[in-house]
C-alpha cells in the first residue's frame, strides 16, 4: 500500500479546514450575536423595570422534573388534566442557618421528593434522602401534591406537613439535623386527597392549628376507581360543607 505524500496530507487538511471555516464563523457570530441580543434585554428590562430575572437552576445545581402520577385507567381520557396538579415548591430555612433552603414535591408513584441545602455559594445540594424526607411517595400511600412548613412545637425549627392525594405525612424536624414521621402520633386522618394546607393560631393559644383543604372525597382511591363520578354536585358539597379539616394543636405533638 503507497502511503501518502506528506503534501498531500497538509493540502487535504488545509481544504477540509477552509471547508468548516464559515460554519465555526456563523457559529460563532451567531453566539456573539445572541450574547449581545441578551445584554441589550437586560438593559432594557433594568431601564424599563429596575431588574431583570436570569435562569440559573442548572448552574445552582437543581435538576428536578416533576413527574405526574399514573391513576385508574378509567380516567385515561381525561389523564392529562386529572394528573396536572402536584409539581409544588416550597421555601423554608430547614436548618436555622439564615438562608433559604427549597423543598419540592413529585407525584410519581415512587418517585422521591428534594430537598436542596442552600450551600451558601449560589449551589444547593439535595439532601432528602439523607435526613429522611424524600422517599414518601410509595405506592398505596398516595402521592405529594404540596408541603407547608411550620413550627408546631414551638423548638425554633420549621416542621414538614406533606399535602398528597393518600395518606397524609407529618415530619417533625430535629433540629436541623433530620426528620421523625410523627403521622400517627399527631392522630392525622388515614387518607386525605388534599390539594392545600395552611399552618395558622386559629385560637390564639400560641400554637400553631393546621388547615387541610380535600379536593376529592375521602372514600376515593385514585388508583382504583368504582366509578369515574368522583365530584359530588355543587349542592351536595355546599350541605355538607365542603371537604376540608381544621386540625387543632392539643400541645402534645397531637391535633
Amino acid at each position: 500500500m503507497k502511503k501518502l505524500p506528506i503534501a498531500r496530507i497538509v493540502v487535504s487538511i488545509l481544504f477540509v479546514g477552509m471547508l468548516l471555516t464559515p460554519s465555526i464563523m456563523r457559529r460563532r457570530s451567531s453566539a456573539r450575536a445572541a450574547s449581545a441580543g441578551a445584554m441589550l434585554n437586560r438593559q432594557a428590562a433594568l431601564a424599563r423595570h429596575g431588574f431583570y430575572l436570569e435562569e440559573v437552576s442548572h448552574s445552582a445545581s437543581i435538576d428536578f422534573v416533576h413527574q405526574a402520577p399514573t391513576l385508574d385507567p378509567k380516567l385515561s381520557a381525561i389523564m392529562p388534566e386529572v394528573a396536572s396538579m402536584g409539581a409544588s415548591v416550597s421555601i423554608v430555612d430547614f436548618d436555622h442557618d439564615g438562608w433559604p433552603d427549597i423543598y419540592v414535591t413529585d407525584s410519581a408513584e415512587g418517585s422521591k421528593n428534594r430537598l436542596y441545602r442552600n450551600m451558601h455559594d449560589g449551589t444547593f445540594k439535595d439532601v432528602a434522602g439523607e435526613l429522611g424526607i424524600a422517599d414518601v411517595n410509595q405506592p398505596g400511600t398516595g402521592v405529594s401534591m404540596g408541603a407547608v412548613w411550620g413550627d408546631y412545637d414551638n423548638d425554633g425549627y420549621e416542621d414538614l406537613f406533606l399535602i398528597k392525594w393518600g395518606r397524609p405525612e407529618l415530619f417533625h424536624n430535629d433540629h436541623g439535623k433530620g426528620f421523625t414521621r410523627v403521622s400517627e402520633q399527631a392522630a392525622l386522618p388515614p387518607w386525605i386527597n388534599a390539594n392545600t394546607a395552611l399552618w395558622f393560631d386559629y385560637d390564639g393559644d400560641g400554637l400553631l392549628d393546621l388547615f387541610v383543604g380535600g379536593y376529592y372525597p375521602e372514600d376515593v382511591d385514585l388508583w382504583h376507581l368504582k366509578s369515574t363520578r368522583m365530584m359530588p354536585d355543587s349542592f351536595e358539597y355546599a350541605k355538607n360543607g365542603g371537604r376540608k379539616y381544621l386540625f387543632h394543636n392539643l400541645g402534645n405533638g397531637r391535633f
